[in-house]
């Protein structure tokens, strides 16, 4: 009777082991899955962040080239205000050194 009771314990140590390492690797298993699923939502945020920066990027490019045409475009108005000036500028003294040239013939 002694021996069937050591071969019961012996017994019953070897299952309470045998679930003891199920339960250990069921939760290695699980915490497995979890560094997995934390890795996989950390890229996930970082993509999201790299988006969005990027977003932001083209945005801000976006609003620079705008502001690059607008300054173009008034410095082609004064550009061309500036020519004008100057032509009617050239004209003026056009006449007045022609009307000058005339009285200095009309003197001789």
């Amino acid at each position: 009777m002694k021996k069937i009771i050591s071969l019961l314990v012996v017994v019953a140590a070897i299952g309470v082991l045998m679930l003891s390492a199920t339960a250990c690797g069921k939760k290695a298993q699980e915490s497995a899955g979890d560094a997995a699923e934390s890795a996989a939502d950390a890229v996930k945020e970082s993509a999201e962040e790299i988006q969005d920066t990027a977003g932001e990027a083209v945005e801000a490019a976006g609003e620079m080239a705008k502001e690059a045409a607008e300054a173009t475009g008034e410095m082609v108005d004064d550009a061309k205000q500036a020519t004008g000036e100057v032509m009617e500028d050239a004209g003026e003294a056009i006449e007045e050194a022609g009307e000058k040239l005339q009285e200095e013939e009309g003197g001789r």
